[in-house]
């Protein structure tokens, strides 16, 4: 199996790719923050949007579309953001059906993060 590894010019902190694309058709991309660690603080909703928009840019990098995303992770810093994550998901995340997701609550993110999420995807054949 053929393995490709995709970089953003945001940048890769730690020892891991952010985006796989393996055996073709399947794509994998690493936790996408909506901040970086010790920047200056930004609103939830700016910090959930920044992260769905470089998910989705990750699996445009590696071939795939905003369509064939079929599970999105969320984690949030706490659940009381989850309305707000919900509204900025639907209008980012503008394909139907949506993917299947998970939304969970990471207490102990490095300020200023409040979101991150990842994805798979399956670009046809």
């Amino acid at each position: 199996m053929t393995i490709e590894h995709f970089e953003q010019p945001w940048g890769n902190p730690g020892s891991y790719s952010q985006c796989v694309r393996a055996g073709g058709d399947l794509i994998v991309t690493c936790g996408q923050a909506g901040a970086d660690v010790g920047a200056e603080p930004v609103a939830f909703e700016r910090q959930a949007q920044t992260a769905l928009e470089r998910m989705l840019a990750s699996v445009r990098a590696a071939g795939g579309a905003p369509e064939h995303v079929i599970k999105v992770n969320a984690y949030l810093r706490t659940l009381d953001d989850f309305p707000a994550f919900d509204a900025v998901y639907r209008r980012v995340m503008a394909v139907e059906p949506k993917p299947a997701r998970t939304t969970v609550e990471i207490t102990r993110f490095p300020a200023p993060l409040l979101v991150e999420v990842d994805c798979w995807a399956v670009v046809p054949r």
